[in-house]
């Protein structure tokens, strides 16, 4: 306010007010700044509405507008979308000819403050000309938000050195014309120290006319400081040997205590792998090697079950195709020895080549849910109308059995499920035919359809999957009153060819590919299957889908 009255009564000139204020302004925002905090600055016309210094700022928008010989508003429409360098490839106006333009206006200007010291000076200018080609470059809105976001002084590169270090600029004969702490400025520096710096050199003529360095390392130091420096250097070195020592020791222990799991570890795969699936590791730990033997053993254990599965399914499959071909055989020697009709052979052999036909057709389905992807021809349905129409399939084998099939529709409507539906049409099939096999004359079947979640179902150990027990599935179960199953058998009733019937009657204890088919069908669609004792005293099979849509979720 005194300035502008000065300038008012004619005691300055508007040009010596409008230098006090040029320098002044910044001085008072960087003082709030520090003292309040970012958001107090916004603009130069904060202090000031009416701030005439600002008239005298380079407008660089103006320069590059003239240059580029467009109007305002065209131009600023452009900076919308490219950057200066773009709209002036586009024109033909090379863009060092712009650059040029700016810094003559700028140096113009610094040249005439009087408060920058030489050193100053030569910053200042360097500091502009990395901003003026930094926002010729690059993107426009960008470089508002990075300039705007950095507070007054902030651009010179002393503000962006570490706390202890010095940025020196130096004249060609070596005086020290700037120093960022205010310390060595008159000082005259040797060549030495000159050869450790930077050239600064002039933009036009390409002529050096100074030297930066940054004040760091040897030669900056006093004795007192260097003698500290040797001694902690000294001591780093010594401290750093022991430390070294030891952990070469604790090294040497360490890998003596992991190699030895894993050499065990290895020479047991070997056997493994050479088909003594028997073969164990003591478990001595309960750290990383510890798991790790701990999952080897899981890993022989699977082998070695996989293996006799493997055994028996070749034993299952091939008694179950030598049965129906020694049959046909028999009935063919009948036939041609006279004592069966041909109507008679007919039957029996007709018979035995639908179990044949159907045996194979059981082995097809499993080997394409083996594949890593097996085909689904998915589709969105309601569970509840699919499980009417299984239901309703098996009802006269059902009633032809004296059982009662009984399906107990949900009151409340379930989301969609999408999966295939021939698929799970056979998979409710299967659990209801496994069903009429086990129970008796006057039993009872019932089918269920809800949603739940897995901690809400009570799963037995041997099936709780791996997943949220929180996450929501569509959960369809089928219970029956028959005599039930030993609690040793129920984690086995999903594998192939295994039947409770020990006596493998073919046609009341099925082929054991049934349930098997089940559980490949459902964990193809994302699901999975379990069974347990029902409260009746029979079974209860069960299998859980996901649901469609994640907002069911």
């Amino acid at each position: 306010e005194a300035v502008k009255t000065a300038v008012s009564s004619q005691e300055l000139s508007a040009e010596e007010g409008q230098q006090y204020l040029a320098n002044l302004v910044p001085e008072i925002e960087l003082f709030i700044f520090d003292t309040f905090g970012q958001e107090y600055i916004e603009s130069d016309e904060i202090l000031f509405e009416d701030n005439f210094a600002d008239a005298d700022f380079v407008d660089w928008d103006e320069i590059i507008r003239q240059e580029l010989s467009l109007s305002e508003e065209a131009y600023f429409q452009l900076l919308e979308t490219q950057s200066v360098a773009e709209i002036a490839r586009e024109r033909n106006v090379p863009l060092d000819q712009i650059e040029q333009t700016i810094i003559q206006a700028e140096t113009a200007y610094l040249e005439r403050d009087l408060f920058y010291s030489e050193g100053e000076y030569m910053l200042a200018l360097a500091d502009t000309v990395a901003w003026v080609r930094t926002y010729l470059t690059e993107d426009y809105s960008l470089y508002n938000s990075a300039f705007n976001s950095v507070p007054f002084g902030s651009g010179l590169l002393a503000s962006y050195l570490l706390g202890d270090e010095q940025l020196l600029i130096v004249q060609m004969d070596g005086t020290v014309v700037y120093d960022s702490v205010s310390s060595r400025e008159g000082e005259q520096l040797t060549s030495a120290m000159l050869a450790q710096g930077i050239p600064l050199k002039n933009l036009n003529s390409g002529e050096q006319i100074g030297t930066a360095l940054v004040a760091t390392g040897s030669g900056f130091y006093s004795d007192q400081q260097q003698t500290f420096l040797k001694g902690v250097t000294t001591s780093l070195l010594i401290s750093g040997g022991v430390a070294a020592l030891i952990a070469l020791l604790v090294a040497a222990v360490l890998s003596k205590q992991i190699t030895s799991p894993v050499a065990a570890l290895t020479q047991a795969a070997r056997q493994v792998a050479s088909g003594q699936s028997t073969q164990r590791l003591p478990i001595t730990s309960k750290d990383e090697l510890g798991q790790m033997s701990r999952s080897f053993n899981q890993m022989a254990d699977a082998l070695t079950q996989q293996q006799q599965l493997r055994q028996r399914l070749v034993r299952d499959v091939s008694h179950e195709l030598n049965t129906p071909l020694s049959i046909i055989q028999l009935e063919m020697k009948a036939l041609q020895d006279g004592l069966q009709t041909p109507a008679q052979a007919y039957v029996h052999v007709r018979q035995e080549v639908d179990l044949l036909h159907t045996l194979i057709d059981d082995l097809t389905q499993l080997a394409e849910a083996d594949q890593a992807r097996p085909f689904l021809d998915l589709a969105l349905v309601d569970l509840v109308a699919i499980t009417k129409q299984a239901v309703s399939r098996l009802l006269p084998k059902a009633e032809a059995n004296q059982i009662d099939l009984h399906f107990s529709v949900p009151k409340t409507e379930l989301p969609l499920v999408e999966v295939d539906v021939v698929r799970l049409k056979q998979v409710l099939g299967n659990l209801i035919d496994n069903a009429l096999r086990h129970t008796p004359a006057n039993g009872r079947i019932t089918i269920t359809c809800q949603k739940a979640t897995a901690a809400q179902l009570a799963l037995p150990n041997a099936f709780k999957p791996d997943v949220d027990e929180k996450r929501p599935w569509l959960v369809t179960t089928v219970t029956d009153s028959g005599d039930g199953v030993a609690e040793a058998e129920l984690p086995l009733l999903f594998e192939r060819f295994y039947r409770t019937d020990e006596s493998r009657n073919r046609h009341s204890g099925g082929r054991g590919l049934g349930l098997a088919i089940v559980r490949q069908i459902v964990e193809a669609h994302g699901g999975f299957v379990w069974v347990a004792h029902a409260p009746t005293g029979g079974s209860l099979f069960g299998y859980a889908l996901p649901l469609a849509n994640e907002e069911d979720n």
